[in-house]
């Protein structure tokens, strides 16, 4: 049975997937979105990150299907300019799935009645998630060679020997260049070992990818 007062405001974009623990700065301009900024400053500065999925990008301005999977932010940092927009600071907080939505009257934007669902990781998959974690530097690192050779030096392990596994999955899949949907399915992936599988077959498809693209190569075989 759900909590009936586990209900939040939705913030849905077309390009942003958020992740838990992580930070991203936003711009808000739409008057129903500076509503929801000056409701939640209120209360507990809490608002539901979800995306829009890409083929209903164009409906922004009314209110386009979501993804079924999203992530509370609490809002770090607020400054609102002259003009009533606001700059803010989102802190990720938690993964939640929208069990329905939930319109409030007199109300601009949508809230939406959810769960939580916490970031996996038992104790028996720790072997697996340090292998897939070394696999996946390797290959990071290639492609790096490949886009930026000089930001190598940035990618060593040993540099992220004191980020626990799931926070960096976290912040690679927030910072590095996936798409909406790819990114997504980072985002709903049911534990932190599957999340790491998954960066690790998006960054073989990448480097794949640019071995098609290579002077001589002969490009995909179908």
């Amino acid at each position: 049975m759900h909590d009936p007062e586990d209900v939040i405001a939705l913030f849905p974009l077309a390009n942003v997937v958020l992740f838990p623990a992580t930070r991203v700065p936003l711009y808000i301009f739409e008057p129903r979105y500076r509503e929801m900024i000056d409701d939640a400053l209120a209360a507990e500065r809490l608002i539901g990150m979800i995306a829009v999925p890409p083929d209903h990008a164009g409906a922004m301005r009314g209110d386009p299907p979501l993804f079924g999977v999203g992530c509370e932010g609490r809002i770090a940092e607020a400054q609102q300019r002259p003009d009533s927009t606001w700059d803010i600071v989102l802190e990720a907080t938690r993964r939640f799935r929208v069990i329905e939505e939930r319109p409030e009257s007199g109300k601009l934007y949508r809230r939406a009645l959810v769960e939580e669902l916490p970031d996996r990781y038992p104790a028996e998959d720790r072997a697996a998630v340090e292998a897939r974690r070394d696999d996946l530097f390797i290959a990071l690192r290639e492609l790096v060679a490949l886009r930026a050779p000089d930001e190598v030096r940035r990618l060593e392990p040993e540099s992220f020997a004191q980020v626990d596994d799931a926070r960096l999955a976290n912040l690679l899949g927030q910072t590095l260049r996936f798409d909406v949907v790819e990114r997504q399915q980072l985002l709903e992936a049911v534990d932190v070992k599957q999340r790491f599988e998954l960066l690790r077959e998006l960054v073989r498809f990448q480097l794949a990818m640019r071995d098609a693209q290579a002077p001589g190569s002969q490009g995909p075989v179908h």
